[in-house]
C-alpha cells in the first residue's frame, strides 16, 4: 500500500491511500475535491472511501462533491455527526474498519475539537492524526480542554516508535522555531530543523514524521525534559501543567 500527499490550500495535506492489491483508494480529510479528482483522473482510479478526522472546513469541504462523483463510503466520528457531511458509517474510538487490505483502528483523540478521531492502519503502522499532533507541535485547543488534548497525545505515545504520523498541515518549521526556544541544545531537534529546512528549500513536504522523531523533538511530548522545565521555571510542576503552559505560549507565538 502507498500513501500520496496532495497539497491543498496554503499548507494542508490531503492523504490518498492506494491499495494496489485490491484496487482500493481511500482519501483522508479532503478539504478540496478538485485536488483529489484531478489526482484520481490522471491515474484512472476510482475512490472507495473517505475518512474524516474532524469537522473543520479545510478537512471536509470536498467530501460531498467526492461522494456524489464516486458514490463512495463516508466515514466519520459519531461524536461529531451533526457537524459533518452525511456519513455512510459512524465510528467511535475502539472501532476497527476493514477496507480493502487495510485494518484500521479508530482512536478517539479530543482536544483540538471535542469529536476528533484519528485512524491507525495497524499493519502498516500509519497514523492519520488530523490536527491532534503535528511535526514538533500539536493542535490548537478550539473546543476541548488542555487535559483532553494532553490525554489524547499520551494515547498516541503508546503506538510503536517506528509508526509514521501523517499530519494535515505543513507547520514543521514554525513549530521547530518554537521548540528551539526551550531546548536549544537538543541535538535531535537541531538535526531535524536542518533536514526540514533542506526539504522545504526544495519544495518537498517534511511529512510524514514518526512517533520516535516526535518523542525526541516535540516539546508537547517532552514534558519531563529538564531543559523545557527550567526554561519555563516549572521544575516541580505536573506534566499537565507544563503542557498547558506550552500550549498557551504556542498560541501567542
Amino acid at each position: 500500500m502507498d500513501v500520496h500527499l496532495l497539497p491543498a490550500f496554503k499548507d494542508n495535506y490531503i492523504y490518498l491511500v492506494h491499495d494496489p492489491l485490491k484496487h482500493i483508494n481511500i482519501v483522508v480529510d479532503p478539504g478540496d475535491s478538485d485536488v483529489v479528482k484531478m489526482f484520481l483522473s490522471d491515474r484512472q482510479w476510482d475512490l472507495h472511501a473517505i475518512l474524516i478526522t474532524h469537522h473543520h472546513w479545510d478537512h471536509i469541504d470536498g467530501v460531498e462533491e467526492l461522494q456524489n462523483s464516486f458514490k463512495c463510503q463516508v466515514i466519520g466520528s459519531v461524536y461529531d455527526q451533526s457537524r459533518l457531511p452525511p456519513l455512510t458509517q459512524r465510528v467511535q474510538g475502539g472501532d476497527c474498519l476493514e477496507i480493502g487490505s487495510a485494518s484500521i483502528q479508530v482512536l478517539f483523540v479530543p482536544g483540538h475539537t471535542t469529536g476528533h478521531i484519528a485512524y491507525y492502519f495497524s499493519d502498516q503502522q500509519w497514523l492519520f492524526v488530523g490536527d491532534t499532533l503535528f511535526s514538533m507541535g500539536c493542535g490548537r485547543i478550539f473546543e476541548g480542554t488542555p487535559e483532553m488534548l494532553f490525554n489524547s497525545l499520551q494515547q498516541l505515545l503508546l503506538l510503536p516508535d517506528s509508526g509514521k504520523v501523517f499530519c494535515t498541515h505543513e507547520y514543521t518549521l514554525t513549530n521547530a522555531k518554537f521548540a528551539l526556544q526551550f531546548e536549544p541544545n537538543n541535538p535531535d531537534l537541531l538535526l531535524r530543523i536542518k533536514q526540514a529546512e533542506a526539504l522545504r528549500a526544495n519544495h518537498q513536504p517534511t511529512l510524514p514524521t514518526t512517533i520516535m522523531q516526535e518523542k525526541a523533538t516535540n516539546p508537547f511530548l517532552r514534558l519531563k525534559s529538564p531543559a523545557i522545565r527550567q526554561s519555563l521555571n516549572m521544575a516541580t510542576a505536573t506534566d499537565l501543567e507544563v503542557f498547558t503552559r506550552l500550549r498557551e505560549l504556542r498560541n501567542q507565538f
